[in-house]
């Protein structure tokens, strides 16, 4: 079936070292947000963004000067959103 883990993973693309699978064998493909820090952001960790890229690993620390204004998630030419 569709979307079901394959027999031999060694055969397949480079890309499917990104896949994951489930218990059900649904693959699923991480996706890893880009920080926006446009000028109208919050600074620090008064901004949810900032709070949530931390938490979550997106990134390693908060800068309490920079404006943390947005997650982008998906295809972008300027973000890379494919999990490692």
């Amino acid at each position: 079936p569709r979307n079901q883990m394959p027999k031999n993973r060694s055969q397949e693309s480079p890309m499917v070292s990104l896949q994951t699978y489930s218990k059900d064998g649904t693959m699923v493909v991480p996706l890893r947000p880009s920080v926006k820090d446009y000028a109208w952001g919050i600074r620090g960790l008064d901004s949810r963004v900032a709070r949530y890229a931390l938490e979550s690993g997106i990134i390693d620390e908060v800068d309490p000067d920079s404006p943390y204004a947005e997650l982008w998630i998906g295809t972008h030419a300027k973000v890379s959103w494919i999990g490692e």
